[in-house]
C-alpha cells in the first residue's frame, strides 16, 4: 500500500487501529508518510495530519491506543492466573498423549526397527518434533 502513495495523496483509514499495532509502528508509519509528503485522515476521529493539530491529537491517540492494547493484555493474564490457580484452565491440550496409538506405535518402531525417524513420522502421522521429544523424556 505505502509504495502506491505519492507526493500529495491522502490515505484515508476508518480507525485508528488500521495504521499501526503499537504507539511506535503507528509513529513510523508516520515518519514515512510524511517523507513521501502523504497525508492522511482517520475517519472515525476526525484526524488530519494536515494540520498541527492533527499531527499532535494523532499521537495522543496512538499512545492511548497502546494503553488500552496493554490493559486488555492484563486483564487477559489475570483472568488465565485466577483460572490456573482454580484449576479450570490447563492451556491447550497435548495432541500426543501416553494414549496416542501413533505415537505408540511410532516408539515401538524406533525401538524394534532401523527405520529413520522421518520413515516412521510418514507411517505413523506423528511429527518429528513431537516423536523427538517423545523419545528424549523416554531416556
Amino acid at each position: 500500500m505505502l509504495s502506491k502513495l505519492t507526493t500529495g495523496d491522502t490515505l484515508v483509514v476508518t480507525r485508528m487501529d488500521r495504521l499501526g499495532r503499537n504507539t511506535i509502528q503507528l509513529l513510523q508509519l508516520v515518519e514515512q508518510l510524511r517523507e513521501k509528503d502523504v497525508h492522511f485522515a482517520i475517519l472515525n476521529l476526525g484526524i488530519d495530519t494536515r494540520t498541527p493539530t492533527g499531527k499532535f491529537f494523532l499521537t495522543v491517540m496512538a499512545a492511548f491506543s497502546e494503553l488500552d492494547r496493554e490493559m486488555i493484555r492484563e486483564k487477559q493474564r489475570a483472568g488465565i492466573k485466577l483460572a490456573k490457580q482454580k484449576g479450570v484452565y490447563r492451556g491447550r491440550l497435548k495432541k500426543y498423549t501416553d494414549k496416542h496409538p501413533g505415537m505408540n506405535h511410532a516408539i515401538e518402531l524406533r525401538k524394534h526397527t532401523n527405520k529413520t525417524v522421518k520413515e516412521i513420522c510418514q507411517i505413523t502421522g506423528v511429527s518429528q518434533a513431537a516423536l523427538y521429544r517423545r523419545l528424549k523424556e523416554l531416556e
